[in-house]
């Protein structure tokens, strides 16, 4: 049945897509910009040519107020092709959070008799997304059903806040990353007592893993786990990994194996309200949402149910090497907002209710999904007094817990980073973290910051395939690839989780060292700066 929904859908948006080329009146020809009572016109055939030739005669008013490497940028921008799911962009876009979206963005580029654009930009997205040479700017704007028109005041009020976002962004990270260098120059001596240890590299402990298979009869909700057992003996106390939105349990293995070497005992669940099964369900058609609303209750209750069936299994054998008085967690994205559920921090309906009807969608995409919860009962506290510590990578939850965050009271280290579209740093991070009042003491809250390494590969794609020329960044002209960004932020990660749980978790006092600036400044290669303090007092307003 799945397949042949899915089969039918497919069917009727490709012949859509065909007629959507071929019948005439179908598509724009005119984007009009309006600035008060003045009115210009832009053909799209103009804006098609010049993304084929760089230039177009008609475009020149406009061109010529460009610099060379910014008319690169927009050339390339509009010719830059996304492999986009067609099922994909069709199901979002009917979601509460695509047409949130979709509404805003609909408030900036409207018909040209002034409605909302958010159904022809709906339309447009789709029969791009079946485009058989990739979805990009030029196909979206080819497949505009009526003419369009934008609001240049509007429009450049958006930009200049956009446009203060991304300078805002740059100047927090040099601050953290100069405080960062500057701490460290006072911290020589750390770098001349570290351990003979490298946390980047693999342990010299055997470990097996498993995949246990249970079920929380009381929420008729099945949970598959993988299990790493380190072979110890004596229990090894216990990090449980939360995944992202749409992932699966696979997603950190490597970081799993690392930590087992290490002589941890690790645990990932899939969620099956937000997993990557669930999430190819509402690709299918199952499902009118993305994700379940009442994960932000199930997700922190999946993690008590698996250490409450952990301690009721037989204490012999293979489950006797777990220690479940020591458990840290580590979130990524939703992820890290379930382990803060898990170490005390309440969602304030207070905080997220008008966050939801003001705040710009556009600029935080995080917060669409933390918008959610509104479809859902407000769950009660989820502490679980079991985790002692919590590695929160990318985390969101900003509106969802406002002031909530600060009940948070065990060691917590926060990992941003300055290249991220789903979670901004200052949207998302930055505030909440200083939120984190000191409820516990100053030196167990860890604020890291990684330059230039993005949420998802998503944020690699845009970033790579829209520069163009000399923007004036300070970033190498030649990206690395998404595979050696990947292998940076993976060696980042097993060392600064190896040493945040090996201290706060196992009580090793041994890694305490390379929680600090200088250990942080020593690990980052040069093209990545890491940005590590205890507090952003050094973020000046």
């Amino acid at each position: 049945m799945r397949g042949v929904r899915r089969y039918t859908a497919l069917a009727l948006l490709s012949a859509l897509a065909i007629l959507g080329t071929t019948l005439p009146g179908w598509a724009a020809t005119q984007i009009y910009l309006r600035y008060g009572p003045l009115r210009l016109n832009v053909p799209v055939q103009a804006i098609e040519n010049f993304g084929k030739t760089g230039d177009d005669p008609r475009l020149r008013f406009y061109l010529k107020r460009l610099a060379p490497h910014q008319r690169s940028q927009l050339q390339n921008t509009l010719n830059a092709t996304y492999d986009v799911d067609l099922m994909m962009v069709s199901q979002f876009s009917y979601t509460r959070s695509g047409e949130r979206l979709l509404q805003e963005v609909g408030g900036l580029l409207r018909t040209a008799s002034g409605r909302n654009g958010a159904g022809s930009l709906r339309s447009a997205g789709i029969l791009a997304a079946a485009d058989p040479d990739g979805f990009s700017v030029l196909s979206f704007l080819r497949n505009l059903p009526v003419d369009m028109q934008i609001d240049l005041r509007q429009a450049l009020a958006f930009q200049r806040r956009l446009g203060a976002l991304l300078q805002r962004t740059a100047v927090v990270t040099n601050q953290v990353i100069d405080a960062t260098q500057a701490i460290a120059q006072t911290e020589a001596d750390v770098l001349r007592t570290l351990p003979p240890i490298d946390p980047r590299q693999p342990g010299s402990v055997a470990f097996q893993s498993q995949t246990l298979r249970l079920v929380d009869a009381q929420r008729d909700r099945p949970l598959v786990v993988d299990l790493y057992l380190p072979a110890v003996d004596r229990p090894a106390p216990l990090i449980v990994v939360s995944n992202g939105l749409g992932a699966r349990r696979d997603r950190f293995t490597r970081l799993a194996s690392h930590l087992a070497s290490h002589g941890f005992a690790v645990a990932i669940p899939d969620h099956p309200g937000s997993d990557r099964d669930r999430l190819q369900d509402f690709y299918d058609g199952l499902h009118r949402e993305n994700f379940d609303p009442a994960e932000f209750a199930n997700r922190p209750l999946d993690i008590s149910f698996l250490l409450d069936a952990l301690a009721e299994m037989p204490q012999q054998g293979q489950f006797q090497r777990i220690d479940l008085e020591r458990v840290g967690a580590f979130g990524y994205s939703f992820g890290g907002t379930t382990a803060f559920s898990l170490a005390g921090a309440e969602i304030q309906l207070s905080s997220l209710e008008p966050a939801c009807q003001s705040d710009s969608f556009i600029l935080n995409i995080s917060l669409l999904y933390q918008c959610q919860a509104l479809e859902a009962p407000p769950p009660p506290n989820l502490r679980d007094p079991r985790i002692k510590a919590v590695y929160a990578f990318l985390p969101f939850g900003k509106s969802l817990f406002g002031t909530g965050l600060s009940q948070i009271n065990v060691p917590l280290l926060w990992e941003a980073s300055d290249e991220d579209l789903l979670t901004p740093m200052l949207k998302e991070q930055v505030p909440s973290f200083q939120q984190l009042t000191p409820s516990a003491p100053q030196a167990e809250r860890y604020f890291v910051l990684t330059k230039g390494l993005p949420h998802a590969r998503i944020s690699y794609e845009i970033a790579g395939r829209t520069a163009g020329g000399d923007s004036g960044s300070d970033r190498p002209t030649t990206r690395p690839s998404w595979e050696d960004i990947k292998a940076i932020s993976e060696r980042y990660h097993h060392a600064l989780t190896l040493a945040f749980f090996q201290t706060h978790v196992a009580g090793n006092e041994d890694y305490r060292p390379f929680l600090t600036a200088a250990y942080a400044t020593q690990l980052a290669e040069p093209s990545f700066p890491i940005g590590f303090v205890a507090s952003l007092d050094a973020v000046e307003d």
